[in-house]
């Protein structure tokens, strides 16, 4: 049995989401990309974080009952996550 490394089956080039995208602009992208998280980058590419699907559910219900202002990706992302190298064993 071969062992299959991250880079098989990462993204080469991953949709990624700016800070200050809005709620519904993240949900859209979510959504069409069929995807259950995307990465937050800066305009230097880095990353700052993670927003997932279920985060902006979170929001989306949360913003609706304290009609708050508008929620940004700033306010639903985790900046805690795992980072994996390309040549790292999945298992």
């Amino acid at each position: 049995m071969s062992k299959k490394t991250v880079s098989q089956i990462m993204h080469n080039k991953p949709i990624t989401l700016q800070c200050h995208t809005s709620l519904t602009d993240i949900v859209k992208t979510l959504i069409s990309s069929q995807q259950s998280q995307l990465p937050v980058v800066n305009v230097d590419k880095k990353l700052l974080g993670m927003v997932s699907l279920i985060g902006c559910q979170k929001a989306l219900l949360s913003s609706a009952y304290h009609c708050d202002k508008p929620v940004q990706v700033d306010n639903v992302m985790t900046t805690s996550f795992s980072t994996f190298n390309a040549d790292e064993d999945l298992s």
